[in-house]
């Protein structure tokens, strides 16, 4: 792995181009010779959880250490990507700064206990290695809702989603408000297809800027991020796994696709379907 690094800095460096961390780290740079004046009075970031380390610390040298001007919002059980950090390895303390937000304003009670029956798996933390507060344990404000799972092959499962998308139009939840999320460019590209089949009209994540228009949104999970829809229909291709021990870095994977799953079916306010592809 140090090999390829190596050989990829020197490609980089040799082409004279910055990839994402270079440009975060050059700016970081920039601050550090040259400190902003005055500071920012404030910097707000969302979805803290999946910055780098390198984007906390450039947040933070534009704040300091002053009081009330760095608010970060995040979620250790809505984690994407690999990787890892505490708020420490920035700088940035939070001891008796930190608060723990308990009230659920998205989800209805049905979805919430299907996402939370993923619980258990995994550990979370308060992003900075304590013990953190689980989806369980907060408080929903919305009541009802609708949760169903189904398990089945490969060949049925296409068939189980263009019934959902009726059961979804049969409560008057319009396709503006649907979603269909996979976790790979590859799922997505295959249920665009059947949409085209079915004639259902659909707008790609990527290209969605929160227009109303009567069409399904489809795209992983990774475009989902910090969006929300009343209802949401999520296929999982499962992959059975080996019956030896696991190493850790297949328990990394296998934890980070548990919360790629519970960040898809966290979408949904009032109606989440959970389709089980079995290997």
């Amino acid at each position: 792995m140090w090999q390829l690094f190596y050989q990829y800095e020197e490609i980089r460096l040799y082409q004279g181009f910055l990839d994402a961390n270079d440009l975060i780290a050059a700016a970081l740079a920039e601050l550090e010779e040259n400190p902003a004046d005055p500071l920012y009075d404030m910097v707000v970031v969302d979805e803290v959880q999946d910055m780098s380390v390198l984007g906390l610390r450039l947040v933070h040298a534009l704040t300091g250490n002053a009081p009330n001007a760095l608010l970060l919002v995040g979620d250790g059980q809505q984690k994407i990507y690999a990787g890892g950090w505490k708020l420490s390895d920035a700088g940035i303390p939070i001891i008796g700064r930190g608060e723990v937000l308990r009230v659920n304003y998205r989800n209805c009670d049905a979805v919430l206990a299907l996402a939370a029956s993923l619980e258990g798996k995994i550990r979370v933390d308060d992003l900075d290695g304590a013990d953190g507060t689980v989806l369980s344990r907060s408080e929903a404000a919305l009541r009802g809702g609708t949760a169903e799972t189904w398990a089945g092959s490969d060949e049925d499962v296409e068939e189980q989603v263009r019934i959902q998308l009726q059961r979804i139009a049969a409560q008057g939840i319009p396709l503006s408000a649907t979603a269909l999320l996979t976790l790979t460019n590859h799922h997505a590209d295959r249920f665009r297809a059947a949409l085209r089949r079915w004639q259902v009209p659909f707008r790609n994540l990527e290209d969605h800027v929160g227009a109303e228009e009567d069409m399904i949104k489809i795209g992983t999970v990774y475009r989902a991020k910090g969006l929300d829809f009343r209802a949401v229909v999520h296929p999982f291709f499962s992959k059975a796994l080996p019956a030896e021990p696991l190493s850790d870095a297949a328990h990394d994977r296998a934890d980070l696709v548990t919360n790629q799953r519970f960040v898809a079916l966290t979408r949904a306010r009032e109606y989440v379907w959970l389709g089980i592809v079995e290997d």
